[in-house]
């Protein structure tokens, strides 16, 4: 296969993975959009490096850049990630030299193919995530996780106290819950803890 064909392959594969896998599953055009991008930078750089020396090494530097995006950003969740970093591994298939030359579309095939039952609903119980603002200071998480469940009936998972903030008496805590739940359902919140809107 010629380099040009490949990168075409890739780029089908790309849209194929974030519109076709991704999108309809999480509806986030934010993550949508980065999965592209990772993907076109990505090959394009390793395309540009493939006969240089540095091209193994700056494969662990993109992958490593993108584990601290992760660290430092709350907005992307695990599942992100993976698709991230599928995205990531696809694009320096693309532009890496590879011998035979069908190795790279065919290991990114295998990615979506993984991604795609992996992440399936019918396979994993989905979960979602949000976030709510209780009045009070409250440091300890099953204290909370108490103060979230008396909202509604949800299943409530991976609860995490983000801020507590005594300038206006309140904290805010995030957590999951399984998508088939409402958050805000349920009997009516109580006086003392306030529903924020929820994350997209």
């Amino acid at each position: 296969m010629s380099r040009t064909l490949i990168l075409v392959f890739d780029l089908a594969a790309v849209i194929l993975l974030a519109l076709g896998v991704y999108q309809p599953r999480y509806r986030r055009r934010g993550v949508t959009v980065l999965l592209v991008g990772i993907n076109v930078g990505a090959a394009t750089v390793s395309w540009a490096l493939s006969d240089a020396e540095v091209s193994p090494g700056l494969g662990l530097a993109l992958f490593g850049a993108l584990a601290i995006i992760r660290l430092r950003s709350r907005e992307i969740e695990l599942e992100d990630v993976s698709y991230c970093f599928a995205a990531l591994a696809m694009g320096l298939l693309a532009g890496l030299r590879l011998d035979p030359s069908w190795l790279g579309p065919a290991l990114s095939a295998g990615i979506i193919v993984t991604l795609f039952v992996i992440d399936h609903p019918a396979l994993l119980r989905a979960d979602a995530s949000t976030s709510i603002r209780l009045d009070g200071v409250v440091l300890n998480p099953a204290e909370a996780q108490r103060r979230v469940e008396a909202l509604g009936a949800v299943d409530v998972r991976d609860l995490e106290v983000v801020r507590a903030d005594e300038t206006d008496a309140s904290t805010l805590v995030r957590f999951r819950f399984a998508r088939s739940e409402d958050p805000l359902g349920g009997p009516p919140p109580r006086a003392d803890a306030q529903p924020a809107t929820p994350r997209k």
